[in-house]
């Protein structure tokens, strides 16, 4: 609203950077990358794939979710830290939510959101470095220090966003960044008493 503006920013596992100027930002140091297909390739046929009519997009957008275990899914992007059953369960649950509450319409919402993101024709909207460089500048015109103004929280054991892309994210913010240990990409569901102690910190110095 006018007249408003965000006293700050906190930044939870943020897929931030883009993969054309950090090429490296989301490859995993512990996989073994000889034989995966590189990063721009893989984001060149997904767009080739969004880029289809809706009869043949909408069946492979139904069958990503429905050929997907979603536990395993959800344990692949955690860390080491145990989780009990009835956690993961709830989680699973949680990420599945809308699936079944829109059973007839997920699968044109979860198309038109990766189509807004993967094919947009506006290329004036920031991303990346130039997104940061930004948000900074919005928070120096408010008075606002960098180190005040943002706080970046990662996962140690993040394999999504990795733990070397969040500290780059940090540098770049001029912040601190907060590395919560045995976590993967969900710290807010893994660690959640970590994560908003953190944020909290944050937020009343």
């Amino acid at each position: 609203p006018s007249g408003m503006y965000g006293a700050g920013c906190g930044l939870v596992a943020p897929a931030v950077l883009d993969p054309e100027e950090d090429p490296d930002a989301y490859n995993n140091d512990d996989d073994d990358n000889s034989n995966s297909i590189p990063l721009p390739v893989r984001i060149a046929a997904f767009k080739t794939i969004l880029s289809l009519p809706d009869a043949f997009s909408m069946k492979l957008a139904r069958r990503m979710v429905d050929n997907r275990n979603m536990t395993q899914a959800l344990l692949n992007q955690t860390g080491s830290r145990v989780l009990s059953s009835e956690r993961v369960e709830a989680l699973v649950e949680k990420y599945t939510a809308p699936v079944r509450e829109f059973a007839t319409d997920w699968d044109t919402g979860l198309l038109n959101v990766y189509r807004a993101d993967f094919l947009r024709e506006d290329t004036e909207l920031p991303k990346g470095r130039k997104l940061l460089s930004d948000a900074k500048r919005v928070m120096q015109n408010v008075g606002r220090d960098d180190k005040s103004a943002f706080c970046v929280i990662s996962g140690e054991e993040d394999g999504v966003v990795p733990l070397r892309s969040s500290q780059r994210i940090a540098g770049l913010l001029g912040c601190e960044c907060v590395e919560i240990a045995q976590t993967g990409h969900l710290p807010m569901d893994e660690t959640p008493h970590e994560c908003a102690q953190s944020l909290l910190d944050f937020i009343q110095p």
